[in-house]
C-alpha cells in the first residue's frame, strides 16, 4: 500500500478536510475508554436487554433493522447491532475483579421497580476522538423523559455503592447519554449523508415504550430483576 508521503500535500489536506467534514457533526461522548486506568481488569457493564420488554420491543426492533439497512447501503460498516437491542445501564470504570464481585453483591440487594423507556433521536458519536484510528458509532438516544428516569435510577445505584465504601471513579452522568447502538463505521464512511438519511427516516424510533425490568452484569455473571409494576 502506498504511504502518505507518496501523495501531494494538497491531496492529503483535501482528504483530511473531507474526513473532518464528515464527522464534524458527531458528538465525542465517552464511557470508560479514555479513563487512563492502570488496572488490568478494565471495566464492567450493567446491560439491559431490550429484546423482550414491553409493547414497544417489536416496533423498536423493526426500526433498528430499518436503520441498519440504511447503514449497510454504503461500504465501511464495521459492525451492526440489528439483533442485539440493548442499552448499557452503567459503565463501571477501573475496578478489579474483587471490586466487581462486591459491587454486584451490593446492587443485587437494591429494590427497584420497572420503568418505561422510549428512544427518539439518531446521532453519531466518535468512539475514540483524537486518535487516527477513530471509528464512529450511530446510536439512538433515549428521549428526554427516559434520560431523566434512567439518570435518577443510576444515581441512586451509585450512591448505594459509595455508601458501602466503594468509590465511583466515573459517574454515569459524566459518560455517554443512555442510548442503543445501531452500528459502528470507519471514519471515512459517509457519516453526514447517512446521518441525514437516518434522521429523516425516524422522527421517533419507537412510540410504544419498552419496559426495563432487568439488567445483567457481564462478570461476575448476574441478572438483576425489578420487583413490582411500572
Amino acid at each position: 500500500m502506498a504511504g502518505l508521503h507518496q501523495f501531494p500535500i494538497s491531496a492529503i489536506v483535501i482528504l483530511l478536510l473531507l474526513l473532518a467534514t464528515e464527522i464534524s457533526g458527531c458528538s465525542s461522548w465517552q464511557d470508560c475508554g479514555d479513563f487512563g486506568c492502570s488496572l488490568p481488569d478494565y471495566d464492567n457493564d450493567f446491560i439491559a436487554s431490550l429484546m423482550r420488554n414491553g409493547a414497544g420491543f417489536s416496533e423498536f426492533g423493526a426500526s433498528l433493522k430499518k436503520a441498519v439497512s440504511i447503514l449497510r447501503k454504503y461500504p465501511g460498516v464495521i459492525s451492526d447491532d440489528a439483533d442485539v437491542r440493548h442499552m448499557t445501564v452503567q459503565y463501571l470504570c477501573c475496578y478489579n475483579v474483587d471490586d466487581f464481585a462486591r459491587i454486584v453483591d451490593i446492587v443485587r440487594h437494591i429494590a427497584w421497580t420497572p420503568f418505561n423507556l422510549t428512544f427518539a433521536e439518531v446521532v453519531c458519536n466518535l468512539d475514540h476522538p483524537g486518535h487516527n484510528d477513530s471509528t464512529v458509532s450511530f446510536i439512538v438516544l433515549a428521549d428526554a423523559a427516559s434520560q431523566l428516569r434512567m439518570a435518577a435510577f443510576v444515581a441512586g445505584v451509585e450512591q448505594t455503592i459509595v455508601s458501602h465504601g466503594i468509590p465511583i471513579h466515573r459517574p454515569r452522568s459524566a459518560q455517554e447519554p443512555f442510548h442503543s447502538t445501531i452500528g459502528r463505521v470507519r471514519a471515512d464512511y459517509p457519516v453526514a449523508q447517512v446521518l441525514a438519511e437516518l434522521q429523516q427516516a425516524f422522527g421517533v424510533f419507537n412510540t410504544q415504550p419498552m419496559i426495563v425490568d432487568s439488567f445483567s452484569s457481564a462478570f461476575p455473571s448476574y441478572e438483576f430483576h425489578a420487583s413490582g409494576d411500572v
